[in-house]
């Protein structure tokens, strides 16, 4: 399986290379050179970045022991990876739609061709995140009482999900619709949720509710 995978990834990384060379202004694959000829602006010269992280962590292919250093690009919803010092995008196909970061164990899954976070894996319902991130341009000042305002990256809050049976669902705001999503669990979900003081927008708390489900 190794070999097998070993040749297609080689495969992969051979057209990758070739996409690098050939359009790169058309995938975005170097973002800073993507910005520089958008924007006329170097991506190091803006505040924030567009990334969910910007360092290359390792980062597993799910169901293969092969590892690879990725990053997470909010703003144009890829993964990308560097090889012989280019940073290319992984292909959205069914071979690579799964990676699990070794420093912090969350995995990145390609779902209806949209990347999301799990950050928490349950045996009856798991957790997600999907990060949001707005490009600002830069604002010239249009008056001597104004100041320029910067080019920058603003990260919004993110978007939360719970997969059940196999379907990614919104998490609601209201509690009382989310505990209408466990019917058998209603009147433990009410106490529980109220004892704990949940809040369904913050991550640390949808995590200990989801712990609280795959109990």
């Amino acid at each position: 399986m190794k070999k097998i995978f070993t040749a297609i990834f080689a495969i992969f990384v051979m057209m990758a290379s070739a996409q690098y060379d050939i359009n790169l202004s058309t995938h975005k694959v170097m973002e800073d050179n993507w910005f520089k000829s958008v924007f006329q602006e170097n991506i190091a010269d803006i505040e924030g970045s567009p990334y969910y992280d910007s360092k290359f962590n390792p980062a597993k292919l799910v169901g293969t022991e092969e590892f690879l250093p990725v990053r997470y690009n909010i703003l144009h919803d890829n993964l990308e990876f560097i090889r012989d010092e280019k940073i290319m995008v992984v292909p959205r196909e069914e071979l690579y739609k799964s990676f699990k970061f070794s420093h912090n164990g969350e995995q990145i899954d390609l779902i209806n061709n949209t990347y999301y976070i799990k950050f928490h894996e349950g045996r009856n319902v798991s957790g997600y995140l999907k990060p949001t991130v707005k490009f600002q341009k830069f604002q010239r000042a249009t008056s001597g009482y104004q100041e320029d305002k910067p080019a920058k990256f603003i990260s919004t809050p993110p978007d939360f999900f719970v997969e059940i049976n196999g379907q990614l669902t919104p998490v609601p705001k209201n509690q009382k619709e989310f505990i209408s999503m466990f019917p058998q669990r209603k009147e433990q979900l009410q106490k529980y949720m109220k004892e704990n003081r949940i809040k369904l927008n913050d991550k640390n708390d949808l995590n200990k509710i989801l712990r609280f489900l795959n109990l």
